[in-house]
């Protein structure tokens, strides 16, 4: 097999499959309110054990981010004005 036709393969079946969601944290790992504390909180957040992921479709993963990204920009900006 040549290079050219195992890079076509391994782009066809990159294309074929779709992830239909996605592991979300239960809790953001950085906290909208309180913002980056310091990197042993991030770290504990970041690698949780699995009672604190769940799984998410890929719409509602996207919804659950936008939030997450609305509401720490909202602290930040009261945050920012006082």
């Amino acid at each position: 097999m040549s290079v050219k036709s195992a890079i076509k393969r391994y782009r066809y079946r990159r294309k074929k499959s779709k992830s239909v969601g996605a592991v979300d944290h239960v809790e953001p790992v950085v906290n909208p309110a309180t913002g980056f504390v310091d990197w042993n909180t991030h770290i504990k957040r970041m690698f949780a054990d699995r009672s604190k992921m769940q799984w998410l479709c890929i719409p509602c993963h996207k919804l659950k981010t936008g939030l997450e990204t609305a509401e720490r920009k909202k602290y930040r900006a009261a945050r920012n004005a006082a």
